[in-house]
């Protein structure tokens, strides 16, 4: 019997909520139960940031891996388009997350068409956008690995895509309107800069990732909060290095620093304790 790709994604989906505890599209699960399904609207929020507690992970080195890719790229002048700088690009970005995700070897071994996927990449860089495969490697030896892997499994190609929509933003409806469904749970969420500010509990620091804009302007908060679908050419994401620094990939065709401090939304690895009143009543 002929298995189709759809049933292997499938397949994989069922074994990631096995494995970190939810699945990317269904949402976070409590001892294998389902606690929200796939929502096709976000609509209004029962809870505000100052009513919620969270406990921010730190996931700074992602920001040094950032730091330190950049160095080979971007920072040594390669960029893509000729043979050479591709590779070089395929090897420090693509093929350590697909490694990582299907297995050691894998992007020498797995095919696409008669090449294999390591060199098809090297010989079509410039037709595939690869900004979110960096944003996916810098989280690799991180605490939000294993977050990142459960959207990467579900995709043929294993370093896409970017997390904020299917993880991120799901996680962040759920939380504000049915709190005490993830109490205790770690998670990717999204946060607005006005929150970030008002929270004593959230900041901007290494490794925490910026939403702006691909093809136009920058996009909205309300934008970035109801966008729980991946829509191409829209959306890009940088990672915090350091103060004003923010780095990300395929930035005019090589790797490039922005200053995002002052962006819509970021993406952040945290912890959801709870209700704040909770704490209080205790």
């Amino acid at each position: 019997m002929k298995i189709s790709e759809t049933l292997i994604r499938k397949i994989i989906r069922e074994s990631i909520v096995k494995e970190v505890g939810f699945d990317a599209y269904k949402g976070t699960t409590i001892s294998g139960q389902s606690v929200n399904k796939k929502q096709d609207t976000v609509g209004n929020e029962n809870y505000n940031i100052s009513q919620l507690k969270f406990e921010q992970i730190d996931i700074s080195s992602a920001g040094d891996n950032a730091r330190n890719l950049h160095s080979k790229i971007g920072g040594a002048g390669v960029r893509e388009g000729d043979p050479e700088s591709n590779k070089k690009i395929v090897e420090l970005i693509h093929k350590p997350i697909y490694d990582a995700i299907k297995g050691d070897g894998a992007m020498e071994r797995d095919k696409k068409g008669e090449k294999t996927v390591f060199q098809y990449y090297v010989d079509n860089l410039n037709s595939n956008a690869w900004s979110a495969w960096f944003l996916n490697r810098c989280y690799l030896g991180t605490p939000a690995e294993p977050y990142i892997k459960s959207i990467a499994k579900t995709f043929t190609d294993s370093g896409c895509c970017y997390p904020y929509a299917y993880i991120a933003s799901n996680n962040r409806s759920k939380v504000f309107n049915e709190p005490d469904a993830l109490k205790g749970k770690t998670m990717l969420m999204i946060f607005s800069k006005e929150e970030i500010d008002s929270s004593s509990d959230l900041s901007l620091s290494p490794g925490v990732a910026s939403i702006v804009g691909q093809s136009g302007g920058d996009p909205n908060w309300e934008n970035i909060r109801t966008s729980t679908q991946l829509v191409s050419g829209e959306k890009h994401m940088n990672i915090m290095a350091g103060p004003g620094q923010w780095i990300g990939g395929n930035l005019s065709n090589s790797t490039g620093v922005k200053n995002d401090s002052n962006k819509g939304g970021y993406m952040i690895l945290v912890k959801f304790v709870g209700l704040k009143e909770e704490d209080s009543v205790a």
